[in-house]
């Protein structure tokens, strides 16, 4: 499945099919970011909020760790792409047993 996850309001991300996905199975996500400490940072996150939809505000400040973790995914690599302008994050299904014990600590 491919698409623009930063143009769908959080609230209907959450709906996306990641429970269909098997326990070990991964999801890739791939969208904006905001390098750290890089000297255009500032200029590239305005050209963001201008050019993209309300929601990629959520994507460059939250990211989405906390969503794929509230679907039962746990983050399991990163990395920073194109000068950290791109974020890449692979996220796995937890098994039913692990999802259910990371809620009751959370």
């Amino acid at each position: 499945m491919s698409s623009t996850q930063h143009s769908v309001p959080s609230f209907e991300r959450a709906g996306m099919p990641f429970a269909a996905l098997a326990p070990g199975g991964r999801v890739v996500v791939i969208d904006h970011a905001v390098p750290e400490g890089r000297s255009f940072a500032r200029g590239w996150r305005n050209l963001l909020l201008t050019l993209e939809p309300p929601s990629v505000r959520d994507v460059i400040t939250l990211g989405y760790e906390a969503e794929l973790r509230d679907v039962g995914l746990s983050v399991v690599d990163w990395a920073e792409l194109a000068q950290g302008t791109a974020k890449l994050l692979v996220a796995q299904r937890q098994a039913a047993h692990d999802h259910a014990a990371s809620a009751h600590t959370s």
